[in-house]
């Protein structure tokens, strides 16, 4: 009796350490050394305290850079792995639609390194294909432009972001949902992001 009394006493624990308050919405600040430069994102703070490491997540993300605005999603497994086509809808707006190929390149070279010959022929369509590969690569689908300000707007006046993602032609589609509260304005005043 005695340990049936301790092991429900520890699921308890173990119940409530996994259910702390906290902000639904933080800031990421990164720092890029060779660029010589700081920026600060918007993200969710499941990005941090999601445990399972070997599972494919997908998290919102806002950031601005140089002034110019970044809206869409990331992912995060044990090694981050492309995002693929993805769509998000806040409330039952019209859904977004955001392609890997118009995220911006962050930190990567915009021309391919000598070692990556991709053998056409052409050194135009080589540096071309090098950056298509390096955007289906990326680890985020990100909106800029008007699109990204439209999105924004509403991830602000809304109470629900929804995703989905379209990768590799899989059969199983990555889907979920994040609830906007008041801790995503908090975090897009302290990046600056209006």
């Amino acid at each position: 009796m005695k340990r049936l009394y301790t092991l429900a006493l520890a699921l308890m624990l173990v119940g409530c350490a996994g259910t702390q308050p906290g902000p639904q919405w933080i800031t990421v600040d990164a720092s890029d050394r060779f660029m010589d430069e700081s920026t600060c994102g918007v993200t969710t703070a499941a990005f941090y305290s999601d445990s399972r490491l070997f599972t494919l997540h997908y998290f919102p993300y806002i950031e601005k850079i140089r002034g110019v605005l970044l809206v869409g999603m990331r992912t995060r497994a044990l090694l981050s792995a492309p995002v693929g086509l993805v769509q998000i809808q806040i409330d039952q707006l019209p859904a977004w639609t955001i392609s890997p190929l118009e995220t911006p390149v962050k930190s990567v070279p915009e021309k391919r390194p000598s070692w990556a010959g991709l053998g056409t022929g052409s050194k135009e369509l080589d540096e071309g294909l090098w950056q298509i590969m390096t955007r289906q690569s990326s680890p985020f689908a990100l909106a800029t432009g008007e699109k990204a300000e439209n999105i924004l707007a509403q991830l602000k006046s809304g109470a629900v972001l929804r995703y989905q993602s379209f990768r590799d032609g899989s059969a199983s589609t990555p889907s979920g949902e994040y609830v906007l509260d008041d801790s995503l304005e908090k975090a897009l005043a302290e990046c600056g992001i209006e």
